[in-house]
């Protein structure tokens, strides 16, 4: 099973996605990067995320047909900050996103979801958490994501050490409570829909070609 987190630095941290080989050779590239600063805000973490692919793009271990992808998540101050880095086919983006940021197979599903819930910033850490563990549960439908979970919450820093961050790990507890609200949500019929009568529909009469 593949630990796919690490701590950047200065309070940053990064999740991955993708062709696990080239990810984390693009991975180690901005750690070392990163762990060269004195600091690190979202504008440095974009500067050097774009040098990084820059970096990678010309490396031997890089290979066109093989995607990788990053998500950062940070601090300007206490501002949270997201980043999504990625090279897929050969094209790569660096990105700051508004709200939240999603990655690999199940990103898609995960992206639906917290747009429909309409996520944001503003909401209790209680309900992101949800959020966050129902986005995960749905993208397992795709077939391409695994069952296994691991929920954290990030933190500034009370210091800025070049090669922390602060992290704190959902435990069994917590993610049996917010299974619990999943199933009772997703598990039992959302409504009862009524039957539908004949008179809710009609016949469609084509029209005979004039002779």
């Amino acid at each position: 099973m593949a630990v796919k987190c690490d701590v950047l630095g200065h309070g940053w941290v990064v999740q991955m996605a993708g062709d696990w080989s080239s990810v984390r050779s693009l991975c180690s590239i901005l750690k070392d990067r990163v762990q060269a600063l004195t600091r690190l805000d979202s504008s440095e973490a974009a500067r050097e995320s774009q040098k990084a692919i820059s970096q990678f793009l010309k490396s031997p271990l890089f290979d066109l047909d093989k995607d990788s992808q990053l998500l950062l998540s940070g601090f300007d101050g206490d501002i949270p900050c997201i980043l999504e880095v990625s090279i897929m086919q050969g094209k790569s983006k660096v990105e700051l996103k508004d709200s939240f940021g999603t990655i690999g197979w199940g990103g898609g599903v995960a992206t639906t979801l917290l747009t429909l819930r309409e996520h944001n910033a503003g909401m209790p850490l209680s309900y992101v958490a949800y959020l966050t563990y129902e986005a995960k549960r749905c993208a397992e439908k795709t077939g391409f994501v695994g069952r296994f979970t691991t929920l954290m919450t990030h933190a500034p820093n009370v210091k800025d050490i070049k090669d922390r961050a602060y992290l704190r790990i959902m435990n069994n507890l917590g993610e049996a409570h917010l299974e619990a609200v999943y199933a009772a949500l997703w598990k039992v019929p959302f409504a009862t829909i009524p039957d539908l009568t004949p008179d809710f529909f009609d016949d469609l009469k084509g029209k005979q070609s004039p002779q």
